[in-house]
């Protein structure tokens, strides 16, 4: 038998998704469009499927969807779609705070665990006085353990600092 050596490349993994991404912008061998809010997004299915578990699933042998040249998803909105999308083609998430809930919904409706996970970062990572109520709310809508841990602790901790500046009286 002969001996053999596997080698790994990572720039593979780079050119694919770069090479998938110039043919989404040149909408070249585009087989699906979704839609989302009236705006139109050109995509091609295998790299939906491979990236998403709602995908894989929406275009597998039994489903009316696998043939569909487009694919309407109203719970979500262009914004949120269009993040998720830059990021299956490119790794790269595109999130602000005012952007958060809709790639966050976007990410938990596509089943796209990684975006997920990002958010949830972003989220801990940025909690503060300003926005701790917010992501508590979020949290919690999407079950988000976690953050709403973090955010929770960080409101007592906000809390405790107003009522020592309005002078009342806290103890615990």
């Amino acid at each position: 038998m002969d001996s053999y050596s596997l080698l790994y490349s990572s720039s593979h993994r780079t050119g694919l998704l770069s090479g998938f991404q110039r043919l989404r912008a040149q909408t070249n061998m585009c087989d699906v469009v979704l839609e989302a809010g009236g705006v139109y997004f050109p995509c091609h299915r295998a790299l939906l499927a491979s990236s998403s578990e709602y995908f894989w699933a929406l275009f597998g042998e039994t489903t009316l969807e696998r043939l569909a040249g487009s694919v309407s998803l109203p719970a979500i909105t262009p914004e949120g779609l269009e993040a998720i999308l830059d990021f299956l083609y490119s790794g790269w998430l595109r999130i602000s705070t005012p952007s958060l809930p809709a790639v966050l919904e976007a990410a938990r409706y596509l089943q796209v665990e990684t975006a997920v996970s990002i958010c949830e970062s972003f989220m801990t990572d940025g909690l503060n006085a300003l926005n701790c109520c917010c992501y508590a709310n979020l949290a919690e809508h999407h079950s988000l353990r976690d953050v709403l841990e973090a955010a929770n602790q960080t409101i007592a901790v906000e809390m405790r600092h107003c009522c020592k500046k309005a002078g009342m009286i806290f103890s615990g």
